[in-house]
């Protein structure tokens, strides 16, 4: 019965590390959203100098709503 029992956990190690190792086709499909991809803050002669500002600072900026996302997902008020 030991025996078997480590049989069957160095098989669920195998397989364990092939799982983990890239496949042909790549590295394993990621399961969270990747990042935005960077750009530059708008530059409108409508947004006021605060909003300028946020988004300069800030890349999820939204001047509609005058929040930005924090990097734990929160929104906050750009100040």
């Amino acid at each position: 019965m030991r025996l078997l029992i480590a049989v069957a956990a160095a098989s669920l190690a195998v397989v364990g590390v092939a799982q983990a190792q890239p496949g042909p086709n790549g590295p394993p499909h990621r399961t969270h959203p990747m990042p935005a991809p960077h750009h530059n803050p708008p530059h409108s002669t409508h947004m006021s100098a605060h909003a300028k500002s946020c988004a300069h600072r800030y890349r999820s900026y939204n001047p509609h709503t005058n929040k930005y996302r924090t990097h734990d997902g929160h929104w906050r008020t750009c100040r």
